[in-house]
């Protein structure tokens, strides 16, 4: 049996000496209810004693019911629930009003009226006897039991509540990662623990740290941004110990003088997104003014301003948000706003205790939005490249507008057709793989005809045809909108037998896509290499076919090899073989990069 301790304030109990019970006197010297003093106070004397006598009077009643819940929940999961008895000058109906009162009626606590006559040692020996063998020392599952059951008012700190939040958050993502130990080396963290409100909340939640191996996220060499005014309350800790195959940062609170400087910390932000990152982790409360008031329009929060500066920059760049809020229409707002996020995660509050299967599935929803992003990072490409054609477009073709319209148009319609793509992820079922492949393939399927169509019309705009009055049966073509040559022809017929090329005639010279000089004269370039069918490639009933202006276009304005136009032709055919074959897993994503491509060299004349 460990000896018993009388914590007293003024006198202590006289003579508090009974058979082989040995009480040692502490005094509490300083009567504060400053947290960390008080905790201070206990960590000395815990878990020492099996029996804690606190004696107390009326001008420190509240700090001797701290101090008793001090003891309670000092350490969650020490496995033994010590006895508290209170020893007081005022009838317990008398302090049921005040802060911390309900640890009255916990487990092992007891309350000993001190009137005129005194009987306390008999009371004290009365209570040891009914009590310290039958619930001292208790399992620990009986022991989580009795501390969830038991709801006790604790207050919680004042003008923290936003950090305390943010450390519990990051409590209980830790929890499901295996990071605690990580965790508990945070500065900020060992301060929090010494608040009765956060031991409470441990004790109430079963936070333990395990021996269970790191999860880990494998990021693909990707950068990430966490972007977070508590960044530096774990969740750092937690991100740079989790993410693997990574370039991981994070924008760091600035203090002035002890206060957050938050103009500061908004301009390092700006600067900060302005680099080149796949995938942004972004808090949507990031300044006082968001907690002061609990429900704000989305787009009032520092956070969504922050997200739109971020997809104005790249559309593409994925953002992923951190908020304290599960309330479905606040996450359809953020999902249908103009510039939508791609995917959440919901910081765990202590106004609202879940469990743990609502932590872990909270954690795995994360992880599948996470993967699903790190794949995502394509639309980066699509969207920067997309960007660069409409304003080069506006420019290049200013006096044609409808033209500029409607590659504009089609452009944005194939990228956002590709924001639908999403990636199967690990924890998905065989079945859902599936779900998840059929509905991407529809995505990749539209994307894809989309780019064939917009090249069809670019050819028709920037291609003109006019029949040769030579051969007006054998459709001799020629094309004559390019300003670089006085005229560019389809021979297809010589008089005895077809013929496939193009033929060019000027005296001038010109450059290729690459910048070189290049000097023809009524050069020729056989086209026969794409093809057995000859002209046929080249050539319909309704006139030149797409591949034949597409080749024009590639080879004799920008100057490219054939094995692009080969490219095409693979590319146009498969395009056939969806639109009249109905063949839909044949489109692959790299399929509508490659065709891309040939969009922006059409366009620009430059290869991406």
């Amino acid at each position: 049996m460990k000896q018993q301790i009388n914590i007293y304030f003024n006198a202590p109990i006289p003579n508090l000496e009974m058979g082989n019970l040995k009480f040692d006197g502490k005094k509490v010297e300083e009567a504060t209810e400053q947290d960390e003093i008080i905790h201070d106070f206990v960590d000395g004397i815990y878990p020492k004693y099996d029996t804690y006598v606190i004696e107390f009077n009326s001008d420190n009643q509240t700090l001797a019911l701290r101090l008793a819940c001090y003891i309670f929940f000092f350490n969650e999961m020490i496995g033994i629930l010590p006895i508290i008895i209170l020893v007081g000058t005022s009838p317990i109906n008398e302090l049921s009003n005040l802060v911390c009162a309900d640890i009255l009626s916990a487990k092992n606590v007891e309350y000993i009226f001190r009137d005129e006559v005194d009987n306390l040692k008999d009371e004290i020996a009365e209570i040891l006897s009914l009590i310290s063998n039958a619930k001292t020392n208790i399992s620990n599952d009986d022991l989580i039991k009795e501390i969830k059951q038991r709801t006790l008012n604790i207050p919680k700190p004042e003008g923290d509540n936003h950090s305390i939040a943010n450390i519990w958050g990051a409590f209980k993502l830790a929890q499901v990662t295996n990071t605690l130990p990580i965790l508990e080396q945070n500065a900020e963290l060992q301060k929090k623990r010494k608040l009765l409100y956060f031991k409470y909340l441990l004790a109430k939640n079963e936070v333990k740290s395990g021996e269970s191996e790191i999860v880990k996220i494998n990021c693909l060499g990707k950068k990430v941004l966490l972007i977070d005014d508590e960044a530096d309350k774990g969740w750092a800790d937690i991100f740079n110990t989790i993410l693997s195959n990574v370039t991981f940062e994070y924008v760091p609170m600035v203090y002035n003088n002890g206060e957050k400087d938050e103009a500061k910390f908004l301009a390092n932000i700006e600067a900060k997104i302005q680099e080149n990152w796949d995938v942004v982790l972004l808090d949507l409360r990031l300044t006082k003014a968001d907690s002061a008031s609990k429900i704000l329009p989305i787009k009032e929060y520092s956070g969504y301003k922050i997200l739109e500066k971020i997809k104005q920059q790249n559309k593409g760049t994925q953002v992923i948000v951190f908020t304290a809020s599960n309330k479905a229409w606040n996450m359809k707002a953020l999902y249908e706003t103009e510039f939508g996020i791609d995917g959440y995660y919901i910081k765990e509050s202590p106004d609202f205790l879940y469990g743990e299967d609502y932590t872990q599935k909270n954690f795995e929803n994360f992880r599948n939005e996470l993967e699903d992003a790190l794949q995502r990072t394509f639309l980066k490409h699509f969207w920067k490249n997309t960007e660069t054609l409409k304003n080069h477009i506006k420019i290049e073709y200013a006096i044609n507008q409808s033209f500029i319209n409607e590659v504009s148009l089609c452009l944005d319609y194939a990228y956002d057709t590709l924001e639908n793509y999403h990636f199967g992820v690990s924890s998905q079922t065989i079945d859902e793989q599936k779900n998840t492949e059929k509905f991407n393939q529809k995505y990749l399927n539209y994307a894809f005809v989309g780019y064939c169509n917009l090249i069809e019309d670019i050819l028709k705009n920037i291609v003109k045809e006019e029949t040769s009055a030579l051969y007006p049966n054998e459709k001799d073509w020629t094309i004559k909108s390019f300003s670089f040559a006085s005229d560019i022809s389809v021979i297809t017929w010589n008089g005895s037998q077809y013929q496939t090329y193009l033929q060019i005639d000027y005296d001038q010279t010109i450059t290729n896509h690459e910048g070189d000089p290049l000097k023809f004269y009524k050069r020729t370039q056989n086209l026969n290499f794409l093809s057995n069918n000859g002209f046929k490639r080249y050539q319909d009933k309704y006139g030149l076919t797409v591949l034949a202006k597409f080749s024009s276009v590639v080879l004799l304005k920008y100057g490219f090899d054939e094995h692009l136009v080969k490219e095409y032709e693979q590319l146009k055919w498969k395009r056939n073989s969806l639109m009249h074959n109905n063949e839909i897993d044949s489109i692959k994503r790299q399929d509508c990069e490659d065709i891309f491509k040939m969009v922006h060299i059409l366009l620009k004349g430059v290869a991406i």
